[in-house]
């Protein structure tokens, strides 16, 4: 099966809250991985206090990046090999703060140890084609670039960087009109640095984030045969 993302959603609230809920629209494929992202409106790390779901681990809060001058933050988390069914991804916060938001990507076709490199960067004051940017570097090949970029100033909708089509959806509309977020993704056929690009809608300031997903099988990544169901009892 070629990795690709199955099925994604998304959501967002203006109010203060204590955590956020948001359940895949279909059943997951046992063996696929998730990527989930989220925002919170302060400028602490610690205030993302944990993600969850119904049936699978996941990996610690990873790339955290904070914006003082927005007080806003934003990290992401990943659940590999996953058991499959309903599931509701879950993040819970700290200090209840305001301007909270969720995607969650279900990838399918995916290495049982599917995650092979992720970053995250914070811009200030960029614009331009593919001026949003950041880059991490696979060891194994096919694999999924994942991208998620939030304009933390609600300047406007991110546009998808070159290369990754009409991908992904966006998000995060913070009690106005505007959404605020753009997720993307495409398969590449080399190990290599990969980057995950957006193009701003205007001069704005930027979160950014990659994980980069190994497809079942890819040279390099030592996983060739069917992954075997990893259940959390």
């Amino acid at each position: 099966m070629t990795v690709s993302v199955l099925q994604e959603r998304e959501t967002s609230a203006a109010g203060a809250s204590a955590s956020l809920a948001l359940a895949f629209s279909s059943n997951t494929t046992a063996g696929s991985s998730i990527h989930t992202s989220t925002t919170w409106g302060t400028a602490a790390s610690s205030d993302w206090a944990s993600v969850a779901d119904t049936s699978n681990t996941y990996s610690a809060k990873s790339d955290i990046q904070n914006s003082a001058g927005h007080g806003q933050s934003m990290g992401h988390a990943w659940a590999q090999n996953i058991a499959g069914g309903a599931d509701t991804v879950t993040m819970t916060y700290n200090s209840t703060p305001a301007f909270v938001g969720l995607i969650i990507r279900e990838i399918g076709g995916a290495a049982a140890a599917s995650i092979d490199g992720h970053n995250s960067a914070t811009q200030t004051g960029i614009s331009g084609t593919d001026a949003a940017t950041v880059s991490a570097t696979n060891t194994a090949q096919p694999a999924l670039v994942s991208g998620i970029s939030f304009d933390i100033g609600g300047v406007g909708t991110p546009v998808n960087g070159t290369g990754f089509g009409t991908s992904g959806i966006a998000a995060w509309v913070f009690g106005g009109a505007t959404n605020d977020a753009k997720s993307e993704d495409k398969r590449v056929t080399s190990a290599a640095s990969q980057s995950a690009t957006f193009t701003p809608a205007g001069v704005a300031d930027y979160f950014t984030f990659i994980g980069i997903f190994d497809e079942t099988g890819a040279a390099g990544s030592g996983d060739s045969s069917t992954p075997i169901l990893n259940m959390v009892l």
